[in-house]
């Protein structure tokens, strides 16, 4: 049985803009990242994403909120307010971490 993820080639971050690349700071995305990227980023679908601990589920994240905040502008003209997100981790120090994490990018 093949591996699905053998198949899926790895994006490079130079693919995104350059605006946002600063947020990644490794050279290409892993098989599950590389996977999401066109509905992450390229996409205005939902998107829901299920996998281990460990696998770039943040990564994929901040591609979504890359994506939300670089529309920005556009989105308050349309809807007269600025564009949110929530982030929600299963505890108060995972959710801190990233906080701190995302103050320094």
């Amino acid at each position: 049985m093949e591996n699905d993820q053998d198949e899926t080639p790895f994006v490079p971050v130079d693919a995104l803009p350059l605006s946002v690349r600063p947020l990644f700071p490794y050279r290409q995305f892993n098989a599950m990242q590389s996977g999401c990227v066109d509905v992450a980023y390229c996409s205005d679908r939902h998107l829901v994403l299920s996998a281990p601990t460990g696998s770039g589920k943040t990564a994929v994240l901040e591609m979504c909120l890359a994506r939300l905040w670089s529309s920005e502008a556009w989105c308050a003209e349309a809807r007269g307010s600025r564009a949110a997100a929530v982030y929600i981790a299963p505890l108060k120090a995972l959710t801190a971490e990233r906080l701190d994490d995302w103050r320094q990018k």
